[in-house]
């Protein structure tokens, strides 16, 4: 079923004849590894004609739940073959600031491995969730949750190369600015994910003002009554506006992060009218 589908989405995006954006603008431009209902590497071969670059996206950290050594190998063949990058969504399930001591030793240890794992694939960046939600928030207070972090940074930092390892740290439902201690601390940049800042209601524009020169990565999706993750034309015209200015001299890397083909090609076209690829913009 899965693969009958997977073939009807396939055959849909070349005849609608989805245009080529890959070296087309500043920005590394890419999209997540869930686009169709297929593994990793057969989404990465169907986009790969398209983008820049593919986000690797591991939801849990369990080992099924991670390519293997021989799914490794075969990602790296394809993006030499098909000359693009990879960038990594590390597992969503990884808690450095849990309030337990054990568990955040167990966190930092399950991360190094995870990340000893995928070094092969030379990703641009290692996204890592700072997660402070549901008992955690409850029972620790925010200065105790960044000193747990914190901690947790430092020890994982200690065993990674950070010529290897790029970490970034992406915005999630608490204020964007809680994450300015970490990077003022250690050798880490922002992923923006412009997403997240819009349905938390913070100030997009203050975020970027204050953050932007620290972000490598931005996460991209639409927003709209209350949901995320939407095709980008879902956003505000306002925030499209400030998401154009931002993005007109950014020369990190940009991930429609969207799940699904139709939202992926009107993303592509809403982003293609913001700016005309493959020229700079003055500020």
């Amino acid at each position: 079923m899965l693969a009958d589908q997977a073939d009807v989405h396939f055959s849909g995006l070349m005849a609608m004849d989805l245009k080529s954006y890959k070296n087309q603008y500043l920005f590394r431009l890419s999209a997540p590894s869930y686009i169709f209902p297929c593994d990793w590497a057969e989404n990465v071969r169907r986009l790969s004609p398209f983008l820049d670059e593919i986000e690797l996206i591991f939801f849990e950290s369990a080992a099924q739940s991670l390519p293997t050594p021989s799914q490794i190998q075969e990602l790296i063949q394809i993006a030499r073959s098909r000359k693009i990058t990879y960038n990594v969504h590390l597992p969503l399930d990884i808690d450095l600031g849990a309030s337990c001591r054990q568990q955040r030793k167990k966190a930092v240890e399950k991360l190094y491995g995870i990340l000893t794992h995928l070094t092969a694939l030379e990703a641009t960046a290692f996204t890592l969730h700072l997660n402070y939600s549901g008992d955690d928030r409850a029972r620790t207070a925010p200065d105790l949750w960044r000193a747990y972090t914190a901690e947790s940074l430092g020890l994982i930092l200690e065993k990674t190369n950070p010529d290897v390892h790029r970490f970034t740290i992406e915005t999630l439902d608490y204020s964007p600015f809680w994450l300015i201690p970490f990077l003022e601390q250690f050798p880490l940049t922002l992923c923006l994910d412009i997403g997240h800042v819009v349905l938390y209601k913070h100030n997009l524009l203050k975020v970027i003002e204050t953050l932007g020169d620290r972000t490598t990565m931005v996460h991209l999706h639409g927003v709209a009554n209350g949901r995320d993750h939407l095709a980008l034309n879902e956003m505000s015209s306002e925030n499209l506006r400030i998401i154009k200015h931002f993005l007109k001299n950014f020369q990190g890397g940009v991930s429609l992060e969207v799940f699904s083909f139709e939202r992926l090609k009107a993303s592509l076209e809403c982003l293609a009218t913001l700016f005309e690829p493959n020229k700079h913009y003055p500020i």
